[in-house]
């Protein structure tokens, strides 16, 4: 474990008994999973303990903002950087968008069936009278839905890799909060979710930082001005047909002239490298739940086989090409793993 910086933790439950989680970002080795008592602060401080014992020295720790694991683990790893999850800060959100989406569609379909009914040889007044009132009605919420959409569809954007600098998505995501905030009065739902984002916004772009100091490191290595990954960084804010993404390019052009292309493969790999959400981990809690779904009730001991299983089997396919045909312990340690019989001395 002594290789891996950058974790994902999170809580899954077998009925009310919390599993504690862990996985590796960059080789998907799993480092925790184990059957707790509760997940408090003291808790999460224990079993992070015991991994750090192991090797284990986290540098990052991307999750979702447990309670207890948000104040346990720094307990463990004094210098940790904590970033939010950023796919579950818009994930939540996007459930109450898409009720609201629905909600626009239906009052569509009525105002469309009170047309229907309107437009018959005798209408009935009260269906006329409907659909005076649903006019307006339809116009509002469509307003208010259109609206809501395309501040979301920034929002996502700017929990991305958008080309800002932390100190403007700063500025950018507390206005789109804002003005969501001003059409969305009648849904509480949307105004929580508005007021946890803007409460997670320096946890929420923390990779921005980190993304700053490796782009400063990379430069280093590759003998290059740091200013060249700033430029590529930027330019993602640009349309590419845009007169500023060009002029953009034509810098970076002059800067690095034969080493271009190197650099760009170099940040796009910075970028990869560059963790800002816990999927890794929720897709190793799906897989986990299928077990749990079907023995009912698992024992401690068969977590620990799931670990290794999980650690030794190796990918048949992936979208990353290094990790085909290797197992998480292989890309973790650069080492083959003995197959499973050979393992076990036969």
């Amino acid at each position: 474990m002594a290789g891996i910086c950058h974790g994902a933790n999170d809580e899954i439950f077998q009925g009310q008994t919390p599993i504690l989680t862990g996985i590796d970002l960059d080789s998907t080795y799993t480092y925790l999973l184990e059957e707790a008592p509760d997940r408090t602060s003291d808790t999460w401080e224990l079993y992070m303990s015991d991994r750090k014992d192991h090797g284990l020295n986290l540098e990052t720790s991307t999750n979702d903002g447990g309670a207890g694991l948000m104040s346990g683990i720094p307990k463990v790893f004094d210098d940790i950087e904590m970033q939010a999850d950023t796919f579950h800060a818009v994930y939540e959100m996007g459930k109450i968008v898409s009720q609201i989406e629905r909600k626009a569609v239906s009052q569509i379909n009525r105002e469309y069936d009170l047309e229907k009914g309107a437009a018959r040889n005798k209408p009935k007044q009260k269906t006329i009278d409907e659909l005076k009132e649903a006019i307006p009605q339809t116009k509002a919420i469509l307003t208010i839905c259109d609206t809501i959409l395309i501040l979301y569809a920034w929002l996502k954007e700017l929990l991305g890799f958008s080309g800002y600098d932390m100190k403007d998505s700063t500025k950018l995501i507390e206005f789109i909060l804002l003005e969501m905030e001003n059409v969305a009065a009648g849904y509480p739902k949307l105004l929580k979710e508005c007021a946890k984002v803007r409460k997670n916004i320096p946890m929420l772009l923390s990779f921005i930082r980190r993304l700053d100091i490796r782009m400063e490191k990379y430069a280093t290595d590759l003998d290059i001005p740091p200013e060249a990954f700033r430029i590529m960084y930027r330019q993602r804010s640009c349309g590419t047909d845009s007169q500023q993404y060009q002029n953009l390019e034509y810098q970076l052009v002059v800067m690095l002239m034969h080493k271009y292309n190197p650099v760009r493969d170099a940040f796009q790999k910075l970028l990869n490298e560059t963790h800002k959400a816990s999927s890794l981990v929720e897709n190793l809690n799906g897989r986990i739940r299928v077990y749990i779904e079907m023995k009912r009730v698992i024992p401690t001991h068969f977590f620990v086989l799931m670990k290794v299983y999980f650690n030794t089997r190796k990918y048949r396919r992936s979208r990353c090409p290094e990790r085909v045909g290797k197992s998480p312990l292989e890309l973790l340690t650069g080492e083959l793993q003995p197959d499973f019989l050979t393992a076990l001395g036969f």
